[in-house]
């Protein structure tokens, strides 16, 4: 697995992100509960613009290891490439909440209270992510560690 991680890692700084992916997969068949790996892939997603598929990876990351700030992150950054700017605020916060160091979350959640107007509800439906779990937050069903 750690081979398979480290060709990704490999792949994903020469900007050949399909071919990383390839390699986390590989990886993933053999420890599918690596966070790191979920999280690395959700990062090349990214990059490939490919963004309901990145959401996935960063749910099964902040599920797998909800105490991980990156993973939160990356959850954050997907939802605002999906435009989903009420929940990746919230993602951020917590993200923030496990890593007061990090600038970025702390940036885009200030750009993100700045410009993030009241979403209609029908908008601030992320059902794309409920698997039926309960959470007491509406809109937020499914993310783990979410108050």
């Amino acid at each position: 697995m750690e081979e398979f991680k480290k060709l990704g890692n490999e792949k994903y700084i020469n900007e050949e992100y399909q071919e990383a992916v390839n390699f986390y997969d590989k990886g993933l068949e053999l420890d599918n509960d690596n966070y790191i790996l979920y999280s690395n892939k959700c990062a090349c997603l990214l990059k490939l613009k490919n963004y309901n598929n990145a959401l996935t990876c960063a749910i099964k990351c902040t599920k797998l290891n909800p105490k991980w700030a990156k993973g939160w992150t990356r959850l954050g950054t997907t939802l605002y490439s999906l435009k989903k700017n009420n929940e990746s605020l919230t993602a951020f916060k917590k993200a923030h909440e496990l890593d007061k160091k990090n600038e970025y979350n702390l940036k885009m959640i200030n750009e993100l209270e700045e410009n993030t107007e009241e979403e209609d509800d029908e908008e601030n439906d992320i059902s794309i992510i409920n698997d039926n779990n309960n959470n007491n937050m509406p809109g937020m069903p499914s993310m783990p560690g979410m108050p």
